[in-house]
């Protein structure tokens, strides 16, 4: 019996977060502590830890030996609802152009206009979280001088995330026999790569992010193995979970007196200690038990999560557009339950016809 750990009120926060941070601009000036500690990267990055913890137990559990009915369910769980929420960006971007191009601080000339709404680039848009398609070189050769617009700003994040699920599938093909040794050395060998690729040669942005889901995935199999391998996978990723945050929250600085002098800054220091208490409530939510009621208001929370973070692009764009730049925060609150309440409609709309399907494929209801 696969125990019920209440993430989903957790997860929304962290969407909450990244949707804080966003639309921080109606509710606070320019050189307030909330926009300089950024709590959409915290938001962000905790929820990779969450997201290597969760999918190392359903791939442990639900999908073991089921490598295909794994990658299906993801499917379902990824593209329906960033497709809704491309179709809604879409329409709000044509209607408001000029107040998508000023929040981005993008070019507004005509021409920009034109490439952005090209067959090319909306063809783009539609693929652009797959990790085979999501390179702009293969629309490069249809389109001299192609460079994407992405009309669901905060998509890289969902792009980050299908590759975690296709090296979990990659691992579920081997690892027919279930064997943990498998995803032990698979864990070790990735912190190697982020290691190389972040301090030596870049070999792929992705491997930026590994420790994270390395750091969730780690958390899972301490509590399911008692080998201490584990242990030393965790305390790796951790720290190389630190260095990376430290040095992505002062925008990718090398390391040297100017990182250093950096930590000392409360926003970076603030920014670094939230994340670290993020992975503590992780793991305490973790080994909690709940009641039904509890449950099931934490469902709710956590089915909002995926739609409150794809469609805020949408909702910030008609706020920027209707002229509440440092409105306050009843505005800023305004938005907030807008973005919500658009969560829930595609909650509704997308999500839960396909419940019944991906429950099929998973072999149970969750």
């Amino acid at each position: 019996m696969v125990p019920y750990r209440p993430f989903g009120g957790f997860r929304f926060f962290l969407a909450l977060l990244v949707l804080f941070s966003h639309s921080s601009w109606i509710y606070t000036s320019p050189d307030s502590l909330i926009r300089k500690v950024g709590l959409g990267n915290i938001g962000v990055m905790a929820f990779f830890v969450l997201s290597g913890f969760v999918i190392a137990e359903a791939a442990d559990t639900f999908y073991a030996r089921k490598p295909w009915h794994f990658l299906a369910n993801r499917f379902l769980r990824l593209i329906p609802t960033y497709v809704g929420a491309l179709i809604l960006s879409l329409m709000i971007h044509y209607l408001f152009w000029d107040s998508a191009v000023a929040l981005e601080n993008l070019s507004s000339a005509i021409e920009f206009k034109n490439s952005s709404f090209s067959w090319t680039n909306i063809s783009f848009n539609f693929v652009g979280i797959s990790p085979f398609l999501s390179s702009s070189f293969f629309f490069k050769l249809f389109a001299n001088n192609f460079t994407p617009y992405m009309f669901v700003h905060y998509s890289w994040a969902v792009l980050v995330e299908f590759y975690f699920y296709l090296g979990c599938f990659v691992l579920l093909i081997i690892d027919l026999k279930r064997r943990s040794s498998c995803w032990l050395g698979s864990c070790y060998i990735f912190l190697c790569m982020h290691l190389f690729s972040e301090y030596a040669v870049t070999l792929h942005r992705i491997f930026s992010f590994a420790p994270y889901f390395i750091l969730g995935i780690s958390f899972y199999r301490q509590k399911i193995s008692s080998q201490r391998f584990w242990k030393w996978v965790g305390l790796f990723s951790f720290v190389a979970m630190i260095f990376h945050f430290s040095r992505y929250v002062q925008g990718q600085i090398n390391f040297g007196s100017k990182w250093w002098i950096g930590l000392s800054q409360p926003q970076n220091f603030i920014a670094i200690l939230l994340l670290v208490l993020s992975v503590i409530i992780l793991q305490f939510l973790a080994d909690q038990t709940v009641s039904k009621n509890v449950k099931s208001v934490d469902r709710v929370f956590g089915d909002l999560t995926y739609p409150l973070y794809l469609n805020q692009t949408a909702v910030l764009i008609v706020a920027f557009a209707l002229g509440t730049k440092e409105s306050g925060i009843m505005i800023g609150a305004l938005v907030w339950i807008v973005s919500i309440v658009i969560a829930q409609g595609s909650v509704i709309a997308i999500d839960r016809p396909i419940t019944i399907l991906r429950a099929t494929i998973r072999g149970r209801q969750l």
